[in-house]
């Protein structure tokens, strides 16, 4: 196929809102309805050897500055009054109640900053902990009972007024979270505009409840598809916590991590990067391996190595993602089928389809039934998985999934939104395979357009597009404007994403595809080349586009009168097929359905014309026979010519009577089973 799917892994950044009185550092959490249904997963347990896992996911041996156990208790005793307290100071009804609450919660306060202080600061020369820069620094919850403290002072030093506008804020979080799942976007922001107005106002720019309440306001703007409006939230949160805080704080690890996801949004992928692996390393240092937090920055890491290209480096973090979700939050949690839908992903890319499948299945079917068929997240759960049926073959099946994906991201998402568009992507693809090319063509050209409003023109969603035009255009034999166009996308995935992406590698492809369809068989011989070997490297000789550079880079060469200089690629690409095709998982179905999207007959049909040039009849009727019954009969179905030349050059051609029978005994099985096939879909979509 050369158009490939397309399917945006972004980390889900989740709304942060806090309630103003009682709590500490921003956590993600999810802006969906929870249910305590368990979906069980029944999958494996990932339990790789530590030498095989990347630095960032290795054990780590830390000493954090902990309170003892009855230093803790009395703590949380004091931090729970302190919470009344601070409540009374600001909902009393008297001033002097209010003065009374604030000056007792104080006096509390400054008890927890002591005896913080004194088990997790640096004092006297003892040095406690270290920050990531190696320089002392107090524990972050040192940091945070001296932050508090200096906000209860502020808080009792407020007029009458600003006490009022700070007990107003109370429960927005609620408030905000309600507004989104109705989707009432603008007063969502209103809200949390207001409450961190009221934030810097009372408390200043560098209180800690005031950074969060930019990362709430940030988030939101996010989540309804403002990414470049919320980059400058983010950035000054990064800059304001890191400052206050310190770069080890959750708050500044939070925010960080943030700033890591608009970044990926926005196809920033190296700095985005940068961020990621900062965050790894201070959650692992200060909250452990065994936190949501850690699992949601392993996953992150996991996502921008896969939209950079990088799929076998991306597999062990989504993985490791995956894995420490379903130790953390259990196998029917959101976040856990989310990991899972992402390393589904990543397998398919790799070609891993048997894995994939498990995988995808059971996310789709595990969302709807946790969130509803109109959610976001089962939206593109229906989608990933008509790409893997679009990827097996079944077409007809992925149609439907991908329909009515589309149907209910217009609905939920708009027209413009990234999953939207990248569905609408898969489906162009999917009608130009079953030869609907002007149909095609129409939905690329709008996908093109809305990428470009929503993301820009140098955006990887918006020269994905462009790639799958100018492979529509020069599918309906308009060669020269296909050119134009596959020679900008080629350019500008290799300045924008780098000359080893798989999408600079795509286009690469295509326009050598569309060279050697003109003739021009230097110049497609050339990229031809240079996309085989990138795909060797990057994505393994194994995989299945690997072999498709392989098998037209023969072709090319047979084609322009080399047909020596064919046969080791030939022999290369057959190697790889029957590896392809023997370790393919399934049944004689599964296998059937891999050669035709290998193009198993074409290849083979084009190594056994180059040995007929050749004059070696003998080797091209093995050629013939190579792929076993299925290529012979798919060669006789296709182009009988090769088979009859090779047939009588052997001096045998009675053996093509056994073929034509075979043929028609094949056709038969194939046609009731696509039938027996086309009514368990419609089964499956009735249940």
């Amino acid at each position: 196929m050369r158009c490939g799917w397309n399917n945006q892994i972004v980390s889900r950044l989740l709304l942060l809102v806090l309630s103003v009185m009682n709590v500490l550092y921003a956590t993600p959490s999810v802006v969906a309805q929870k249910t305590d249904v368990a979906f069980a997963l029944n999958l494996p347990e990932w339990n790789p050897d530590t030498a095989d896992l990347p630095p960032e996911l290795r054990p780590m041996e830390i000493v954090r500055p902990e309170l003892p156990d009855h230093i803790r208790a009395e703590v949380a005793e004091l931090e729970t009054r302190i919470g009344d307290l601070d409540r009374k100071g600001l909902l009393a009804d008297s001033r002097a109640e209010q003065d009374a609450a604030f000056k007792e919660a104080i006096t509390l306060a400054k008890r927890v900053v002591s005896i913080r202080e004194e088990f997790q600061g640096n004092r006297e020369g003892v040095v406690r902990w270290r920050g990531l820069d190696g320089t002392a620094t107090s524990w972050h919850e040192c940091v945070t009972a001296g932050q508090n403290l200096r906000r209860l002072q502020l808080c009792r030093g407020l007029n009458e007024h600003d006490r009022v506008r700070y007990a107003s804020i109370d429960g927005t979080g609620a408030r905000v979270q309600q507004l989104f799942a109705r989707r009432a976007y603008s007063e969502a922001l209103q809200l949390t505009n207001a409450e961190l107005e009221v934030f810097q106002d009372c408390l200043g720019k560098d209180d800690q409840y005031t950074i969060t309440s930019m990362a709430n306001h940030a988030t939101l703007l996010y989540s309804i598809g403002q990414v470049s409006e919320s980059a400058p939230y983010f950035r000054e949160g990064v800059a304001r916590a890191s400052r206050v805080l310190g770069d080890d704080h959750p708050i500044t690890l939070a925010a960080r991590d943030h700033m890591g996801v608009v970044l990926n949004a926005q196809a920033k992928y190296a700095q985005a990067e940068v961020h990621f692996r900062t965050v790894l390393t201070g959650r692992r240092r200060v909250l452990g391996d065994s936190v949501p937090d850690t699992a949601l920055t392993i996953g992150n890491l996991g996502s921008v190595l896969y939209e950079q290209g990088r799929l076998r480096d991306a597999e062990p973090f989504l993985r490791g993602s995956f894995a420490a979700r379903r130790r953390t939050l259990g196998d029917g949690h959101i976040e856990t089928l989310y990991a899972l839908n992402n390393l589904g992903v990543c397998l398919l890319a790799q070609g891993q389809y048997s894995e994939a499948e498990l995988y995808l299945r059971t996310a789709m079917v595990a969302d709807r039934q946790l969130l509803g068929s109109e959610h976001p997240s089962t939206l593109k759960s229906l989608s990933n998985y008509g790409a893997l049926l679009d990827e097996s073959g079944h077409f007809a099946e992925a149609l439907h999934y991908y329909r009515d994906a589309l149907d209910g991201q217009r609905k939920v998402l708009g027209e413009g939104h990234p999953d939207t568009l990248a569905t609408l992507g898969n489906l162009e693809v999917l009608l130009a395979i079953g030869g609907r090319l002007e149909e095609a063509e129409a939905i690329a050209r709008t996908a093109l357009e809305a990428n470009r409003r929503a993301v820009g023109d140098t955006h990887p969603d918006t020269l994905r597009s462009m790639i799958n035009l100018a492979a529509l255009i020069d599918d309906q034999g308009n060669a020269s404007d296909a050119d134009l166009l596959c020679r900008q996308a080629v350019q500008q995935c290799t300045d924008v994403l780098g000359p080893t992406h798989p999408l600079t590698l795509t286009a690469i492809y295509n326009m050598a595809y569309l060279l050697r369809d003109q003739q021009k068989f230097n110049e497609s011989e050339k990229l031809f080349r240079e996309s085989l070997e990138s795909r060797r490297r990057t994505l393994g000789k194994h995989h299945p586009s690997t072999l498709h550079s392989m098998a037209n880079s023969a072709i090319m060469l047979a084609e322009s009168g080399r047909p020596a200089e064919a046969l080791p690629y030939f022999e290369e690409a057959i190697s790889v097929l029957e590896y392809l095709r023997v370790s393919a998982g399934g049944g004689a179905t599964d296998r059937l359905v891999l050669s035709d999207k290998l193009d198993v007959a074409e290849i083979s049909r084009e190594y056994a014309n180059a040995l007929a040039v050749l004059a070696r009849p003998v080797d091209s009727l093995s050629a013939v026979e190579l792929g076993r019954s299925r290529v012979a009969l798919d060669l006789l179905g296709q182009d009988e010519k090769t088979l009859i030349t090779a047939l009588q050059a052997t001096g045998d051609p009675g053996r093509a009577a056994k073929y034509r029978a075979a043929l028609d005994a094949e056709h038969a099985a194939l046609a009731a089973l696509r039938e027996a096939e086309a009514r368990l879909a419609a089964i499956e979509r009735e249940n």
